[in-house]
C-alpha cells in the first residue's frame, strides 16, 4: 500500500428508522500507525466527508449520544480499490451506516397539533428540567403529516415544547400565581403557546390537546 496516496470519501449515518443523524461522530485510526482521522456529520444531516485519508487500513469508529458505538472496517490500497465494511467502494462513497438507539433510555411523543397548516416545518425544543430559567435547546427540526400528525420515537428523557420553524426564541408564560406554565412563541404572522411534555423511557407521551 502506497501511503502517499490519499482519497477523500464521503459516506451518511442514519437510525434504525432510516433517519439522518446529525453532530455523529466519526473516528478513523490506522491499524500500522495509529494515526487518528475525526470527522463528524453536518449539522442538518447525517452526511460526513473524511478528506484525503491516506491509503492504509483502518478501524472507523462511529459514535452519537443515545446511540450504540459501531466499528467497520477500512482499506484503501489506492483510489481504485477501497472495500468498506468488507464491500467493495466506488465512487469513493462509503455505505450508509446504521446506529442502534440506546432504547432502555429514550421515549415518544405522539399526537395532532391544532392549527397546523400543511407543509408546515417544525421544531422540537427540549430541556431537562421544566424550570423557567432553564433555556430549551433545539432537538431536531420535522414536518408533520399533512392533518398535523406526527410521531417521533427515541427521545431522551426530559421535557419537550413543540414550536413553527420560523418563530422567535421562546418566552416563558407564568399563570395568575406567578408560576411557570409553558412557553409563548411568536412568528409575523401571530403568537400561541406551547406547554411541556414529558418523555420517560419506554412510554410514547401525547401532545396537549390545547392549541399548539
Amino acid at each position: 500500500i502506497d501511503d502517499t496516496v490519499t482519497v477523500t470519501l464521503t459516506g451518511k449515518i442514519i437510525d434504525e428508522y432510516g433517519k439522518d443523524i446529525p453532530f455523529a461522530s466519526i473516528n478513523a485510526v490506522n491499524t500500522k500507525t495509529e494515526k487518528e482521522y475525526k470527522t463528524s456529520t453536518n449539522p442538518d444531516n447525517g452526511n460526513y466527508t473524511f478528506k484525503e485519508i491516506p491509503a492504509g487500513t483502518y478501524k472507523v469508529t462511529y459514535s452519537k449520544d443515545s446511540f450504540e458505538d459501531d466499528t467497520k472496517d477500512l482499506k484503501i490500497t489506492d483510489e481504485n480499490s477501497i472495500t468498506f465494511d468488507s464491500k467493495t467502494v466506488s465512487n469513493k462513497t462509503l455505505s450508509n451506516v446504521t446506529l442502534k438507539y440506546k432504547l432502555a433510555q429514550t421515549g415518544s411523543i405522539a399526537g395532532v397539533l391544532t392549527g397546523y397548516n400543511a407543509g408546515d416545518k417544525c421544531i422540537l425544543y427540549r430541556t431537562t428540567s421544566e424550570s423557567a430559567a432553564t433555556v430549551p435547546g433545539i432537538v431536531l427540526k420535522f414536518t408533520p403529516q399533512d392533518n398535523g400528525y406526527f410521531f417521533i420515537k427515541n427521545l431522551p428523557s426530559g421535557w419537550y415544547i413543540v414550536a413553527k420553524d420560523g418563530c422567535a426564541a421562546p418566552v416563558p408564560v407564568n399563570d395568575a400565581k406567578g408560576n411557570f406554565i409553558g412557553y409563548a412563541f411568536a412568528n409575523e404572522n401571530d403568537t400561541y403557546f406551547s406547554s411541556w411534555m414529558e418523555v420517560t423511557p419506554l412510554t410514547t407521551t401525547p401532545v396537549p390537546s390545547t392549541d399548539q
